[in-house]
């Protein structure tokens, strides 16, 4: 069965799909022209598809947070990718969990009486207690979050 996603869910439809496997069984000249034919349709089906009001993609409308829709799309690409894009995508995806459980963090100890910080020459808070989270982290993570640390 072919891998689709929500997009293609709507603007392909079953006949389409039909065609699509016995693509390679038919003569080029007949090739030629179903892949227009297929190609067209999809185009008009795309159009019809966002002239509607009532329609959209269903990842658009959660109520997640953006970084949560981002972590979605991240690990839903990575369906679709070679070996060394989905290593790129998982190094994207690490930085983000790490970012995701560092407000976690930060959040969690802004609530607590336990919650130490101090101001730098800068006037920036900083956290005396970065240690705690980076115990939650692999050796790997915890390189990372420190290179990526320094970018902010």
């Amino acid at each position: 069965m072919e891998d689709t996603n929500d997009f293609d869910q709507n603007i392909t439809t079953h006949n389409m799909k039909l065609i699509k496997a016995a693509l390679p069984y038919i003569q080029v000249s007949e090739q030629r022209f179903f892949s227009i034919y297929l190609k067209f349709s999809e185009f008009i089906n795309t159009i019809q598809f966002f002239s509607k009001n009532e329609t959209s993609l269903t990842a658009c409308e959660r109520e997640n947070s953006d970084q949560g829709n981002l972590l979605e799309m991240v690990t839903a690409m990575k369906n679709v990718c070679d070996d060394a894009e989905r290593e790129t995508l998982d190094m994207i995806l690490n930085f983000l969990q790490a970012m995701q459980l560092y407000k976690t963090y930060t959040e969690f100890y802004k609530t607590s009486n336990d919650f130490q910080q101090r101001e730098d020459s800068s006037g920036a808070t900083q956290f005396q207690s970065m240690d705690m989270l980076k115990a939650f982290l692999s050796p790997e993570q915890q390189t990372m979050f420190e290179t990526y640390k320094s970018l902010f």
